[in-house]
């Protein structure tokens, strides 16, 4: 094994070596002197020149001056605009969100969501680390309905200040109102670890546990939430809906929800829940009032547009301006399960077949996974006179059916006349799965 040392010694021992070596002076001639030489001629004819050219500027300073410096500012100013055109970035303007957070702020106070999110969501630039902005933003686009992009809303709060229980509290929110409400509770658990006196917190866990079908939870939970904050309208709208949905204590339910109302009168979705509970109560004409309250600040909310397409046909018996309500929130979100579904229905039993027809095929086109709304689908083709249609839509709603948690066994046995009717053996139709969709999360309150 060679070392360095032992392979160079070896190596020029082979090798001559060729070193480039500076030149150095060389023994030879002497060169020639003259007495007289042309090399420094032009230093003689210069020199009176340059003399003589001096003592003119000298004489003539206060003339030539000003002109040489305004020559030079002027090519000194010419490169910078050529470098500057040349390197510079344009400037990109800094919006001032300060007015259109008042914008929002005012519009959100007379109970204009709409409104309030439009502004929020112009301010949201100039303030990205504004939770909240960020929150409200998030809590209005949940009251319209838009829930995919309240969720994105929500991750945007977060990343805005992971450190603030709100943000992880709009984010429990956001995931309940998505039908998530396994991870709704487990962002409600992290906006208590940084804020163990959250109500918000507690009260949106309470939501996400009654969504879970967890009512004791749920309960134990809106009692902290109030213990905490006695005015947080979080926990009296969460209570009036235990009271509600699980405890069917309606005079309960309904003391919570006015008590929500009078703390949070701006708030479109405890208005609307209030609505439905009046409707249960057979207070029509109040509901009907608070529908129309909420539409005439909101007039895209979802949820408002469905209840008084619903108010307008089954209440009152007036098919045209529910099929107006119904087909402006189609409009609105043109994949509104719950408002596709209706109008179909509406548009059916009113005889408007091909209208119908057309709107269960926007229907099938959603991720619904409710057989009711293939059941509708299956019977409206039907009587359209398209069996080949409706036989693919009434087999997806039976295995839908017969899958179901709680199967209903008159769906069911609607299922079986209506393909018996098309000339269809029943047996064997449970073989196979249907297509995996995610349902819609149910209005509360709402009829099913």
């Amino acid at each position: 094994m060679y070392n360095d040392n032992q392979c160079f010694s070896e190596w020029s021992a082979r090798t001559p070596l060729y070193l480039r070596t500076p030149k150095r002076y060389r023994v030879g001639k002497r060169p020639k002197r003259y007495m007289f030489t042309l090399k420094w001629l032009w230093l003689w004819i210069l020199a009176p020149l340059v003399v003589v050219g001096g003592s003119w500027l000298m004489d003539r300073r206060d003339w030539i001056a000003p002109q040489v410096t305004t020559f030079i500012d002027g090519a000194v100013q010419s490169a910078n605009n050529a470098v500057s055109t040349a390197i510079a970035p344009t400037a990109t303007p800094i919006a001032n969100p300060a007015e259109m957070i008042a914008r929002g702020d005012g519009a959100w106070g007379r109970g204009a969501i709409e409104d309030a999110i439009l502004a929020y969501g112009a301010a949201l630039p100039g303030a990205p680390n504004d939770v909240r902005i960020h929150y409200l933003y998030t809590l209005g686009l949940i009251m319209s309905g838009q829930n995919d992009a309240a969720l994105i809303a929500a991750e945007d709060t977060i990343t805005a200040n992971p450190f603030a229980a709100d943000a992880w509290s709009i984010r429990a929110l956001a995931q309940t109102r998505a039908d998530n409400p396994n991870a709704a509770i487990a962002s409600a658990l992290q906006a208590l670890a940084i804020n163990p006196a959250s109500a918000r917190a507690m009260a949106f866990m309470a939501e996400a546990y009654l969504d879970a079908n967890q009512p004791g939870r749920a309960s134990e939970m809106v009692r902290r939430a109030l213990e905490v904050d006695p005015e947080s309208f979080e926990a009296y709208y969460v209570s009036g809906l235990l009271n509600w949905e699980s405890n069917f204590d309606f005079p309960a339910a309904y003391s919570d929800m006015q008590s929500a109302m009078e703390l949070a009168p701006n708030l479109p979705y405890i208005t609307i829940d209030m609505a439905w509970l009046e409707w249960n109560l057979e207070n029509y004409d109040n509901g009907l009032v608070l529908l129309e309250q909420v539409i005439d600040t909101n007039p895209n909310n979802l949820d408002a547009l469905f209840a008084l397409g619903f108010y307008y046909y089954s209440v009152y018996g007036d098919p045209d301006r529910a099929l107006d309500y119904l087909t402006r929130c189609t409009t609105v979100d043109p994949r509104s399960i719950t408002c596709l579904s209706y109008l179909g229905t509406v548009q059916s039993a009113t005889g408007a077949l091909t209208d119908a027809v057309a709107t269960y095929e926007r229907l099938m086109l959603t991720s619904t996974q409710n057989p009711s709304h293939f059941l509708g689908a299956g019977r409206t083709y039907i009587a359209a006179g398209d069996c080949r249609a409706a036989l693919p839509v009434l087999r997806t709603g039976y295995r839908l059916e017969q899958t179901a948690d709680e199967v209903n066994t008159d769906r069911l046995g609607l299922f079986e006349t209506l393909m018996s009717d098309c000339g269809a053996p029943v047996g064997g139709v449970a073989a196979g799965g249907a297509a995996e969709v995610t349902p819609e999360a149910p209005i509360t309150g709402a009829p099913a």
